[in-house]
């Protein structure tokens, strides 16, 4: 939802001519920076389709959340129902995905660390450098999914000049946030800091008819701290500690059938529960790059990011308690890269491995009310479509169906449907994917305005998944369950003993491209490239 906000920014030893000169690069794409092939260099120089959003346009056009991303990259579609599970969706093409063994067609990165697990892509994008978009399978360059392409998330780095802002906006909807940023140069060109925060809070704009608090809102607290090191001229240390906590009301789910139009921005949910979605999320990146001389250099790239996500939500959007459902994640994830970059007379490009490790627990709930998911269920049995009709009252209220009638059980009375508070189910999903790679790309001038460029990645990967489906201790038996499996005291997640499948496989990926100078400022490419998804 569009906001219109007021923001009052004080800047501490800065400079209008500074800022000014600043501003200029955003529109200027010969200065335009990125690090898409691992090393930094012009976009005009990247022979790969992808847009460069630079911190000064976000923040002349006040984007700081990811959604806003998609008015300005062509191809680009995020969508973010809740802040647990964004959906990156690029030429049309979806990242979707719940299961703790699959990654995303769309990757997404923070300071070229990979982080491809959706609910832990950033959200809040406060006081960043750049975002690069990469189109395209590119999993050769980046590895780890990026499938149909890959965000990367570049925060600012300490600068050696003292400064910083403190900025308040205000919003519709009782829209509050509060930003600041200090950087301090600690030590003359050796040792520098940057430290900040953000806070972003919005009151739901989705009325719960049923009572309780307004469903959409914004809860989000953002810290950062990043740090830069100059021991001695050829030797850079950057390090970046980055949290977020979001702790926002539920989902906004809409059911056009039950509730009419969904654009009216009201909902009938089940009356007296409590929905929300609860994420907090913790990168560190430990970046070292060392230059043995102006044409080469190594560089080790270290990162850890961890996050938790607690969510439960109307899985009918009615006022009947038919279904509710929850949710609880936890994934780690451990990246360690290195590699060797360099240039020689029509020759550049680099080489190296990284290890990759990521442990996901999923844990799933399914709390249904089968007074009312009887009606639901009937409505897919042939001659019982439109049972659902009578789950709702023409007043509004909820019809329950307590009862099961004999001729549909076989059994000579009515079988009694448990109701709201009897039913709980559980499945709980955990895996441990891991993955060695080797890599290498090149570029050789064939002559000054043609360019060749190829490269190779190789990956040995290991996925090992447990999945586990217990009865809920205390927890009434399905009538439902009956009718559509063996007799189980489950409905939607029949009981199944604790399972364990391990699979390790080796893959390659890789790409050509061929590039043709026009000018400085202009040139044209053609690529192929391979990409897959683990």
């Amino acid at each position: 939802m569009k906001l219109s906000k007021a923001l009052v920014t004080a800047f501490l030893a800065t400079s209008t001519s500074l800022w000014a000169q600043e501003t200029e690069k955003v529109f200027n794409l010969k200065e335009a920076v990125v690090t898409a092939q691992g090393r930094e260099e012009k976009m005009l120089d990247v022979p790969i389709t992808m847009s460069l959003l630079s911190g000064e346009f976000l923040k002349l056009t006040n984007t700081e959340d990811l959604q806003s991303l998609s008015d300005f990259v062509p191809g680009l579609n995020i969508r973010i129902q809740t802040p647990n599970r964004p959906s990156f969706v690029i030429r049309g093409l979806t990242s979707d995905e719940v299961s703790p063994a699959a990654q995303p067609r769309v990757s997404t990165y923070f300071n070229n660390a990979p982080i491809s697990r959706a609910s832990m892509a950033k959200s809040n994008l406060f006081d960043m450098e750049r975002v690069e978009v990469v189109k395209g399978p590119q999993g050769t360059l980046f590895g780890r999914g990026a499938q149909i392409g890959g965000i990367n998330f570049i925060t600012k780095k300490p600068t050696s000049e003292f400064g910083g802002f403190i900025g308040v906006g205000l919003g519709n909807y009782g829209m509050k946030e509060v930003e600041g940023v200090m950087n301090i140069p600690v030590v003359a060109n050796k040792l520098m800091i940057r430290t900040g925060g953000n806070y972003t809070y919005r009151d739901g704009y989705v009325e719960n008819l049923s009572g309780g608090k307004h469903l959409g809102d914004l809860n989000t607290a953002n810290a950062r701290f990043s740090l830069r090191y100059l021991p001695v001229s050829h030797f850079r240390i950057d390090l970046v500690v980055d949290y977020q906590n979001d702790n926002n009301s539920g989902t906004p789910f809409m059911s056009k059938r039950f509730r009419g139009d969904p654009f009216s921005f009201k909902v009938s949910f089940d009356p007296g529960e409590e929905f929300y979605n609860k994420r907090s999320l913790l990168g560190t990146m430990l970046d070292m790059s060392y230059y043995i001389n102006d044409n080469s250099y190594i560089s080790s790239l270290t990162s850890y990011h961890g996050n938790k996500t607690d969510s439960r939500w109307d899985g009918d959007g009615t006022v009947a308690s038919a279904i509710a459902m929850s949710e609880y994640v936890t994934a780690n994830q451990f990246t360690q890269e290195l590699r060797y970059n360099f240039t020689q007379n029509r020759l550049k490009g680099f080489a190296g491995g990284s290890y990759w490790r990521e442990d996901v627990k999923h844990k799933y709930g399914f709390y249904p009310n089968e007074q009312y998911l009887a009606y639901l269920l009937f409505d897919m049995f042939p001659g019982m479509e439109g049972m659902s009709n009578y789950m709702i009252l023409p007043n509004g209220q909820p019809n329950p169906m307590t009862a099961l009638d004999p001729q549909l059980t076989g059994q000579p009375y009515p079988v009694p449907l448990p109701g709201e508070g009897a039913r709980q189910e559980m499945k709980e999903n955990t895996a441990v994917n891991s993955s060695y790679d080797l890599f290498g790309d090149l570029s050789y001038s064939l002559t000054d305005q043609f360019i060749l460029t190829a490269g190779l990645r190789g990956a040995w990967e290991s996925i090992k998944v447990t999945d586990m489906v217990e009865a809920v201790s205390g927890s009434a038996p399905s009538m439902l369950g009956m009718l559509v499996q063996q007799p189980s005291p489950n409905f939607l997640f029949t009981i199944s003993p604790y399972k364990e499948l391990s699979k390790t496989y080796f893959s390659t990926t890789w790409r050509a491209n061929l590039k043709y100078l026009l000018n400085n400022q202009s040139m044209l490419f053609a690529g192929y490239s391979k990409g897959r998804r683990p």
